[in-house]
Formats: C-alpha cells, sequence, structure tokens
C-alpha cells in the first residue's frame, strides 16, 4: 500500500460529490421507499462511482449507506481498488448498534483497500477509535450544516460551533447522564439530549396535537405508529435507534422518543 492512498485531495470535487449526496438524502426521503438520512459513494482512481442511501436490511434491520456503496460496487465493478475514497454524509460508525444489518461502516471500510473517507458531518457518539483509515471533514461550512442537519434528526442536536472534541466530551456527558435505571423501559433520559423538532428534511412535520399515535382497538382505527411498524412500549434509547431510519417511521419514532421524555417533539 503506497502512502498516497491514504492523501485526500480535490476537495472542490469532493464536496460536489457531497453535495449530490445530499439531493440524494432529500430525494430519498420524498420517495415512497424506506431510505434513511445518511448518503454515501464509492469513487475509484478511474471516476467510477457508485452512490447509495442507509437502506433495509434483513429481519427490520438498516443496511448503512457506506456498506450499501461498497457493496454495490463491488457487484456492478469488482472488488474496490487501491487509492479509492468513500465520501458520506456522515462519518462511519464504529459502535454497536442492534439496529444495523451487518458490521460496523468502520470494520467494513478497514478490511477494504479503502484507505480514505471523506464526510459531510464527523458523527460526535462514535468515540473508539479503531480505524485504519484517514478520515477528513469537510470545510464547507453549508455543506457541514446540511449534513449535520440531517444526522441531528437521529442523532441529536450539538452547536455547530463546537469542535469536534467538544462534541465528543458533550455526547459522552450526554449518555453517562441518559442510560441506567430509571423511567421509560428501564432507562433514564437526559432532557437535554436531542431536540431535534422533527420537521424539516426528516419529513411530514404535522403537528403532534394531530398525530394519532395510539394502535386502536380496531384495525381501522390503528395510528400511525402502528401502522409504519413503531415499537410504542420501547426504551427511549430503542425508538432512538428506530429513529435513524428517517422516513414516516423515523420521525414518529423520534416524536415518540420526545415524548417519553417529557419534552416537545
Amino acid at each position: 500500500m503506497r502512502a498516497s492512498d491514504f492523501e485526500i485531495s480535490n476537495y472542490s470535487k469532493l464536496d460536489k460529490i457531497l453535495s449530490k449526496l445530499c439531493e440524494m438524502v432529500v430525494k430519498g426521503q420524498q420517495s415512497e421507499k424506506d431510505y434513511g438520512m445518511v448518503a454515501a459513494a464509492v469513487l475509484d482512481p478511474d471516476n467510477q462511482i457508485v452512490a447509495r442511501l442507509n437502506r433495509p436490511g434483513d429481519n427490520g434491520k438498516r443496511i448503512h449507506a457506506e456498506h450499501a456503496a461498497m457493496e454495490d460496487y463491488e457487484t456492478k465493478y469488482g472488488p474496490i481498488p487501491e487509492g479509492s475514497i468513500v465520501i458520506t454524509t456522515l462519518s462511519p460508525c464504529n459502535a454497536s448498534m442492534d439496529e444495523r444489518d451487518g458490521p460496523s461502516c468502520t470494520s467494513i471500510i478497514n478490511n477494504s483497500s479503502v484507505r480514505k473517507v471523506y464526510c459531510g458531518y464527523m458523527d460526535p457518539t462514535q468515540d473508539d477509535d479503531t480505524r485504519q483509515f484517514n478520515l477528513m471533514e469537510t470545510a464547507d461550512k453549508s455543506i457541514r450544516i446540511k449534513c449535520k442537519q440531517f444526522a441531528d434528526t437521529f442523532l441529536g442536536d450539538v452547536h455547530e460551533t463546537q469542535t469536534l472534541e467538544e462534541r465528543r466530551k458533550k455526547k459522552r456527558q450526554t449518555r453517562r447522564a441518559a442510560y441506567g435505571p430509571g423511567l421509560f423501559g428501564g432507562y433514564g433520559y437526559y432532557s437535554d439530549y436531542g431536540n431535534s423538532d422533527g420537521g424539516g428534511d426528516g419529513g411530514g412535520g404535522e403537528s403532534m396535537k394531530n398525530e394519532n399515535f395510539a394502535d386502536g382497538k380496531n384495525p381501522q382505527d390503528k395510528g400511525d405508529s402502528k401502522r409504519h411498524g413503531v415499537p410504542t412500549k420501547a426504551s427511549v434509547s430503542t425508538l432512538r435507534k428506530v429513529a435513524k431510519q428517517g422516513g414516516r417511521k423515523g420521525q414518529l419514532a423520534h416524536w415518540m422518543a420526545n415524548m417519553k421524555s417529557g419534552k416537545k417533539k
């Protein structure tokens, strides 16, 4: 492996791709398909590119965007060559996630020939640095804000002016305060975590007072949560994971988690 395989350059070109990925996220939410709020692409040295959205996997789980893009690239072009780069709206996951289909995106990239990743927003919730690739966040503020807005629909809001280390520190403090014996399915919840309003690019945006969360006694009376398969009796932490799926199901899970934690939607 060459040192150049770790070098990230031509930021203008990569930012254009990130902008296209952001457009994919918006169009995915406007479609009838169950796409998530993250998009990723594989770009090889010959400028062949495959871009994909977070999508449904097996057993109700989700195939993350990086996983989907790398898998589909190999289906179309064969093994990903050295010198390729992954571009993603949100930096690759590395933590254990019940909702994810397959290993972490960091593990998948580590086990490939890809040694550079360019992202729109650095996920502050992923603290364990196990990556074996060069990871860089865009310097384009407008793109970063847009990617952050997508991520906020399931990560919770983080102040834009904070540095990456400050963001990570806030999330660590939040998780320490959030989880442990308490209400709502056995888990406590920290009220300053996740104050996204559920509207915007996440879809919908209807007022909660018009939302029917009840399951209903008759099939014709089932609420949106039941129809979309939201686990209404789940803990707040589980609902936050479901919210990552995006679309109407993710929006309803986000609202319900906020309701259980005593917050506005």
